[in-house]
């Protein structure tokens, strides 16, 4: 398997991809120079994350579509290993750009806290923590946006994929939704950053308090990225070239 995690890295040595790898992350710390980090992070799960997300899943499957798979169908490679080489790799980047944005907005913690009083000091083992369930939640989100963007394009997959993490966040982020898939990123770092889904602090009792909840939702997620890899990697199995 390393072997197709190191080719689908080498496709993508000195592009976008890489580039917004780094912009992504980036970006948020606008956000947490004017309103603190509570709003930078909150920017980040909601928005920005997702975002870069779909795009480097649709940038990693687009080279070989743009060439209709001759790349993998015409050659003796088990195209089930090609794929999870994708899944993979799309997992790598999602893993660096969680570290990448931890980096950042830990060291963002100790610039003079002229913009910190606004939403509080977050300390910095709440910072990992969020950051790595957010690694977590988000695993299961790769195979779908490869499958997507394998049968219908990036753009219709940037759009689905959005939508459902807006949706996600700002409607079912919830008591009663809270293992609605594309909820479970809000709810999981609620408790451990101790905001809502709007990035506001919660009241004492809040839902986003409840730190019962984390272990359920890192399990459906890690079982939902087992479930749709094994389902996608079957479907990409029976593909030909056309």
């Amino acid at each position: 398997m390393l072997r197709y995690l190191s080719a689908e890295m080498q496709k993508m040595k000195r592009t976008f991809t890489m580039k917004l790898l780094w912009i992504a992350p980036l970006v948020p710390l606008f956000c947490a120079y004017s309103g603190g980090l509570h709003s930078g992070i909150y920017f980040w799960y909601i928005a920005f994350l997702p975002g870069a997300l779909t795009i480097m899943c649709s940038l990693v499957m687009l080279k070989d579509s743009k060439l209709k798979y001759h790349g993998i169908f015409s050659l003796p490679i088990s195209k089930s290993k090609a794929w999870m080489g994708k899944v993979m790799a799309c997992s790598v980047l999602l893993f660096l750009a969680c570290t990448i944005f931890f980096v950042l907005m830990f060291i963002w913690g100790f610039i003079p806290p002229y913009n910190l009083t606004k939403c509080g000091y977050i300390p910095a083992a709440a910072l990992f923590a969020a950051s790595a369930l957010l690694f977590i939640t988000f695993l299961w989100q790769i195979p779908l946006c490869l499958f997507l963007s394998a049968k219908f394009g990036i753009f219709l997959t940037i759009i689905l994929n959005m939508l459902g993490n807006i949706v996600g966040g700002a409607v079912f982020a919830n008591e009663q939704m809270w293992a609605f898939p594309y909820a479970t990123p809000v709810c999981a770092v609620g408790p451990v950053l101790k905001i809502l889904p709007n990035g506001l602090d919660p009241d004492k009792g809040s839902f986003f308090l409840n730190s019962s909840y984390i272990l359920p939702e890192v399990l459906l997620s890690i079982g939902l990225f087992v479930v749709l890899s094994a389902l996608t990697t079957a479907w990409f199995q029976k593909q030909e070239v056309k």
